[in-house]
């Protein structure tokens, strides 16, 4: 699926937030083309949400959380639902034998 998509949706949640309308639908499905978007995802922002790529994504949640986290599990599953294993582990290369992951 394409970045274009994937924009479409976090500029429609965005967009009817800013109303004040409901946007639960809208966020399902933004995380649901969300997964279908490799290589680009959604950042939740203060009172938006942002298109980052996923190397972005991880690397934030690598730095906020920890590499060994809950969270950066939780997203690189997401990550191997986008693009395989192979996807994945490319992603966290830069990450293992670091010494700086906790």
């Amino acid at each position: 699926m394409s970045k274009a998509r994937l924009l479409q949706k976090i500029n429609s949640v965005n967009n009817r937030y800013s109303k004040g309308l409901n946007d639960d639908d809208q966020v399902a499905a933004m995380i649901k083309q969300d997964k279908l978007t490799k290589g680009w995802s959604f950042m939740p922002r203060l009172d938006t949400y942002e298109l980052v790529s996923d190397e972005t994504k991880l690397n934030y949640y690598v730095a906020k959380y920890g590499y060994w986290s809950d969270e950066v599990q939780r997203l690189n599953g997401v990550l191997k639902e986008k693009g395989g294993y192979e996807y994945m582990s490319e992603l966290n290369q830069k990450f293992i034998g670091t010494p700086n992951v906790r």
